[in-house]
């Protein structure tokens, strides 16, 4: 009987967690509406914007089941600018906060990793994938939130937890055209 339950448990834990049955993945629009009005100083904080774009993106981000990459495909459509930067950021729903992990960044090269992330600009999508080594060297999220983002499991949580959003810039507004805030 024990031997059973612990059969039982151990079969639930494998095929009942996403992380170990086949990695998480999740899915999200990206709108103005998202888009906070405010910033400050630091220049990882997005500068005040009120995005009036009609522009959205769908964003799909597929964990790995050993959290080893992370792959992120969104498309997008109607921006009012061409796209400049593509960030994971971590501040909660109505707050603009600093990079957690960037995708592409024609700004900061310390945030831009299109060695691994392809803008295709003719298709309007975006698509990659990340490992640990594409995080950046310093993690602002600690102060931003409370907790580091210096991985793909904490990102994974964070996301969850909706400590993180997506934001995709354009040259038209460079704080943010459209953004969509976790869980996705």
């Amino acid at each position: 009987m024990h031997r059973n339950a612990i059969l039982l448990i151990a079969l639930f834990l494998l095929l009942g967690s996403p992380a170990l049955a086949g990695g998480i993945s999740t899915q999200n629009l990206l709108s103005p509406q998202q888009e906070v009005t405010g910033g400050g100083a630091d220049p990882f904080v997005p500068a005040p914007v009120a995005s009036e774009s009609q522009g959205f993106a769908k964003a799909r981000v597929d964990f790995d089941r050993r959290f080893s990459s992370v792959r992120v495909d969104l498309q997008y459509d109607r921006l009012d600018g061409e796209v400049t930067r593509l960030h994971f950021h971590c501040a909660i729903a109505g707050e603009n906060g600093p990079i957690a992990l960037g995708l592409i960044d024609t700004v900061n090269a310390d945030f831009d990793n299109s060695d691994v992330v392809t803008l295709d600009e003719d298709a309007q999508t975006i698509s990659g994938r990340l490992t640990l080594d594409d995080f950046p060297e310093t993690d602002a999220c600690a102060d931003a939130i409370g907790q580091p983002i210096n991985n793909l499991v904490a990102l994974s949580r964070a996301i969850d937890d909706g400590l993180i959003y997506l934001n995709l810039h354009t040259d038209a507004w460079p704080a943010g055209e459209v953004r969509a805030q976790g869980p996705f």
